[in-house]
């Protein structure tokens, strides 16, 4: 059944076009078997004229002989001989001669029936006709030729079909002894470079007696050594986050003990402070009036606690059920509070507290209740407004005023707040409900990068349960393999040709199909998850690159997304050490996009983090370029070698006639800096055009090709590559 296989024309054809060696050892036989047929040919061909001349000759002589015995009793009658020989025969003329070299006889050729054709002379001498003469004759050959072509044909013939059958029976037992066990060598490493971290499952094991045998054993040792390297190396790993997360666990409890110990002691120092303000003023006499004041007073800014707020909330929430009271409630959380007591101290924080608590206290009506809740959030009871404007224009100012620079010493602070806004209504039952209100719109409000305000709506709730429920659904997709990794095409703007891709990835929820990157990967983000996910969808790039570079697709560059999370909590220098090595891309092959955002956020670690994946060899981009106001100080310091225009910016490119101003400044200003440009979210031919009169490096977008899945993405490349060689 297998020689039959190996014997189609389908498999023949199949295996001949896909394999080099193949092709090469079949050229190899092919033309041997030709040479030496055709050097067969050549000397059985000369040895064929011959063979048929000495033939010619015989048949000659034997007529000769013939007339000799027909005129026994006398030479001299051969001159009364007019023989009637059949049409064909060899013999033209003839001339007679005896010892002395005097001519007896000749005869000539009109009496014999045969043509005039091409000829040759021959001589035979008394020894060997057996008489006293010599004939001289003319002897025809014209049929010679016509013989030989006859015979080169079958013999060409003859040469290729044994030509045909060796190659067959060559190309099976090649396939059956080497091209099968060699396929199956190259399909393990193959492989097992994409696979590293896994090397043990790829083992070939089928060995064969003979040197390929000896290949495959040393290839099974080799991914033996690998394995126990590998293993060795998890094991390490496994110590390490062991003892890593041990020491966290005790940084933590340590913690922990650490802050209960200074909130007591806070405590006491507030309460300290606290009787020693009411002796002062009562002088030794502790009234209930200074006792209460101490007790619902923030001692750092002089403003109400947070049981004035919650006792202020309830009589307003009493009000209201009343009256026809409106109220608003906001939450104001200081912006990157804990950056400015790392930089600046605990004396610098308080005082940065202490400003913001009296510019808040400058915006407020004598009605309005304004308290600290905790470290950096401060809370304002609105009351009796006239609608929901009220509320935004007094979230404005305090927005504007909090904006200002604060001095402190020699330095300027900058500092910005997130507000959350709620209606107190009538249906309120508890202040604790309405402090869920107010921060879920101020947690709002800081995922729109803070300096912002929202209200809160009963919507918010649903998405808030939305949320919890795509998180808990994204963790299972993780270990059910849900995920999958899709691949835009770039384009290089100068030759056409496919340069590279980007890995997005997308998720096929079970029940709710494919849902939006824009839907998951922020939740994602606030729950970590996306330290999983973005390791996951480093390591399935990588590892389908080198798959594609292993069958012949070509160097391709895969860029990668790295999220602000990623940054900060993770160490990406050794992640994207690890994957590299597990997966066998080269580095120069990997381009990791960091958003303009995030590489802004802390700059000098960043920068910190980002020589160190340069050093890797992998190449560094700026995704959404113009969004983040980046400095160009910054920007020059930055170890980056590509910028994404934003697609906003490309969107303003309406026509060939568009000033695109953005989009040009920022051409020429990475040029500038010797840097690529890649203009995303490209749609129009006209925008194609625009980009490649301005001098963009790379395109990617719908024009071009929108997010395929890794088969869809190969089909492509390879019409692509097809259509290019075809133009050519």
């Amino acid at each position: 059944m297998a020689l039959l296989q190996t014997l189609s024309p389908k498999y023949f054809l199949e295996t001949l076009f896909h394999c080099r060696l193949c092709r090469q050892v079949t050229g190899a036989v092919f033309l041997a078997i030709l040479i030496v047929e055709g050097a067969i040919l050549i000397f059985s061909v000369n040895n064929f004229e011959r063979d048929r001349l000495l033939e010619v000759e015989r048949e000659g002589f034997t007529v000769v002989r013939a007339w000799l015995e027909i005129s026994a009793d006398g030479p001299q009658t051969m001159k009364k001989m007019a023989p009637i020989i059949g049409s064909g025969s060899v013999l033209i003329s003839a001339e007679v001669v005896d010892d002395a070299g005097h001519e007896i006889a000749k005869l000539s050729q009109h009496s014999i029936l045969a043509p005039n054709k091409e000829t040759f002379t021959v001589t035979w001498t008394p020894q060997k006709l057996g008489y006293p003469l010599y004939v001289t004759a003319v002897l025809d050959k014209s049929e010679i030729p016509g013989q030989i072509r006859a015979f080169i044909w079958r013999i060409i013939g003859l040469v290729l079909l044994i030509s045909f059958f060796v190659t067959v029976v060559t190309m099976v037992i090649l396939d059956r002894l080497m091209l099968r066990p060699i396929r199956t060598l190259r399909s393990r490493m193959t492989d097992a470079c994409v696979d590293l971290a896994h090397p043990e499952s790829h083992l070939i094991e089928k060995s064969r007696n003979n040197e390929l045998g000896d290949v495959a054993l040393a290839f099974n040792d080799l991914l033996k050594r690998l394995s126990a390297a590998f293993g060795e190396i998890r094991m390490q790993q496994d110590s390490l986050q062991e003892n890593n997360n041990r020491l966290e666990t005790e940084v933590g409890e340590r913690t922990k003990e650490l802050n209960e110990t200074v909130r007591e002691l806070r405590r006491e120092a507030s309460e300290r402070e606290r009787v020693e303000k009411a002796l002062d003023a009562s002088k030794g006499v502790f009234t209930s009036d200074h006792l209460k004041k101490i007790a619902y007073t923030d001692t750092l800014t002089g403003l109400a606690n947070r049981d004035l707020f919650m006792d202020r909330c309830r009589q307003v929430l009493r009000q209201m059920k009343r009256a026809d009271i409106k109220a608003a409630v906001h939450l104001i959380d200081l912006d990157g509070f804990n950056a400015i007591n790392q930089a600046y101290g605990a004396q610098g924080g308080d005082a940065v507290l202490q400003v913001v608590g009296d510019r808040l206290r400058g915006l407020v009506r004598e009605s309005d209740t304004l308290a600290r809740l905790s470290a950096d959030e401060f809370a304002l009871i609105q009351f009796d407004i006239s609608n929901s404007d009220d509320a935004s224009v007094l979230a404005q100012k305090i927005t504007e005023h909090i904006s200002q620079s604060i001095h402190w010493q020699k330095d300027e602070i900058d500092v910005s707040c997130s507000l959350g806004i709620t209606l107190l209504e009538k249906e309120d039952s508890s202040v604790e409900d309405v402090l869920q209100h107010v921060a879920l719109a101020c947690k709002r409000a800081k995922q729109d990068q803070g300096a912002s305000y929202h209200f809160y709506v009963e919507e918010m709730n649903k998405q808030a349960l939305e949320r919890q429920i795509i998180e808990r659904d994204l963790k299972k997709a993780l270990i059910n393999e849900e995920l999958e990794v899709y691949f835009q095409p770039k384009l290089d703007v100068k030759n056409n040709r496919v340069s590279g891709m980007e890995a997005l990835v997308r998720w096929n929820h079970p029940e709710r199909g494919f849902m939006s990157p824009a839907l998951f990967i922020p939740i994602a983000e606030r729950s970590q998850l996306i330290v999983s996910i973005g390791e996951w969808v480093l390591r399935a790039a990588c590892r389908q690159v080198r798959r594609w570079q292993a069958d012949g697709l070509g160097d391709l560059k895969v860029a990668v997304n790295v999220s602000a999370v990623q940054l900060t909590q993770t160490c990406i220098v050794s992640q994207v050490r690890r994957v590299l090595l597990e997966t066998g891309l080269q580095p120069h092959l990997l381009e990791l996009e960091i958003t303009e955002s995030a590489v802004m956020k802390n700059v000098e670690e960043t920068i910190t983090i980002l020589e160190g994946l340069r050093g890797l060899g992998v190449s560094l981009s700026i995704d959404d370029f113009g969004t983040g106001y980046s400095s160009l100080n910054y920007l020059k310091r930055f170890p980056v070698k590509r910028i994404k225009i934003d697609k906003a910016f490309v969107d303003e490119i309406t026509d060939l006639h568009s000033e695109g101003v953005i989009a040009r400044a920022v051409v020429t200003m990475g040029h500038s800096f010797g840097m690529e440009i890649t203009a995303e979210g490209v749609e129009e031919d006209f925008q194609l055009e625009f980009l490649r009169k301005l001098g963009c490096d790379e395109i990617q977008g719908y024009l071009y090709g929108k997010p395929m899945a890794a088969v869809d993405f190969e089909a492509f490349v390879k019409m692509r590559t097809q259509s290019a060689l075809a133009a050519q």
